[in-house]
């Protein structure tokens, strides 16, 4: 975790008062260079900031322009840490497939519609279930728009 980049591609925010922590470092540069974190290291280090939250000293007057942000980042790393968990454990349930998930031509070929210069009532009305679809599915769920798709595109 070098950045919060991959926080933000993933729609997980780090409140702006811990965004000056990051980026301070490049471990590229060092001889051996960390690795990075995974979802098991990021747990251990949600679990190790959790109990913070409630200390006596966090529940103090005195930190109450922390608190509100400290539990947003907690939220974020947990968060972060369940997608990489669910991405891990469909990743393992395709690696141990028997069947694979895409062929090989699917996954060479490339299908390419004409440029939709102008969205008529007829198009909208063809499209709207995979709009809808879209809208509707997580950031990283994979969808196949071929199944939505009108017999006659545009």
């Amino acid at each position: 975790m070098r950045n919060h980049k991959k926080f933000e591609e993933r729609s997980y925010y780090i409140p702006d008062l811990f965004l000056e922590f990051f980026d301070r470092i490049n471990p590229e540069s060092y001889k051996q260079s960390r690795k990075l974190f995974d979802a098991n290291e990021l747990n251990l280090h949600c679990q190790a900031l959790a109990p913070y939250s409630t200390s006596l000293w966090m529940l103090m007057t005195n930190f109450n322009w922390l608190r509100d942000a400290f539990d947003d980042f907690i939220i974020a790393i947990s968060g972060y840490t369940k997608y990489l968990q669910q991405h891990r454990n469909i990743t393992a349930i395709n690696h141990a497939s028997e069947s694979p998930i895409r062929s090989i031509d699917q996954a060479t070929t490339i299908k390419i519609h004409k440029q939709n210069t102008w969205i008529t009532p007829l198009d909208k009305s063809k499209y709207y279930h995979l709009e809808q679809v879209l809208v509707n599915s997580s950031l990283w769920k994979h969808i196949d728009i071929e199944e939505y798709l009108p017999i006659d595109p545009v």
